[in-house]
Parts: structure tokens; sequence; C-alpha cells
């Protein structure tokens, strides 16, 4: 008698079953999309970022420039931190 083992997320978006025999079991495993073994290439959340910040016309998506936008608001906030910061660890040193 052969008993099934279910493993992973059995929702929506997964494309490709892993089938396994071990020791009088059967695996079987479904892959997310971007899996290595699925086939797939995984896109990195960098690339994601650029994609929202700049647009893909090829592909109909427009441009959404939020990091650009959050850097030039508070730029001076983020200089004016990073002297505290510097200035602290120069006044630590006895500097």
């Amino acid at each position: 008698m052969e008993r099934a083992a279910l493993h992973g997320n059995f929702g929506r978006g997964h494309q490709k079953d892993r089938h396994q025999k071990r020791a009088g079991w059967q695996l079987y495993q479904r892959l997310p999309p971007g899996h290595p073994e699925a086939g797939e290439k995984r896109i990195r959340n960098g690339e994601i970022a650029f994609i929202n910040e700049y647009g893909a016309p090829g592909r109909g998506i427009e441009a959404r420039p939020a990091i650009m936008a959050a850097t030039a608001k508070n730029e001076q906030k983020t200089v004016d931190a990073g002297e505290r910061v510097y200035h602290a660890y120069l006044g630590g040193k006895n500097l």
C-alpha cells in the first residue's frame, strides 16, 4: 500500500509538480512560479523597483517615480541625520 504526502502551497499560480518516491511514500511537491526547478527566471526586488521607477514602454508599464520623489523630498533630512551620527562618532573619540 502506497501513501501520499503532500507538501507546499497548493494555491493559485503554481505551475509545476515534482514527484519523488521515498521509502514507500509518494511525495508530491508544488513549485511556485520563479522557483529554479520550475524552469522560470526569478525577478529580483531591485529589478521590480527599476521597472516601477522608470517604466517599461515595451510592456505597457508606465513610470511611477516613487524612489526619486522620496529621495528629493527627504534629501536634507538625510544629510542632517548623517552629520549628527558622524559628529557623535568623532565626539566619542575625542576628535
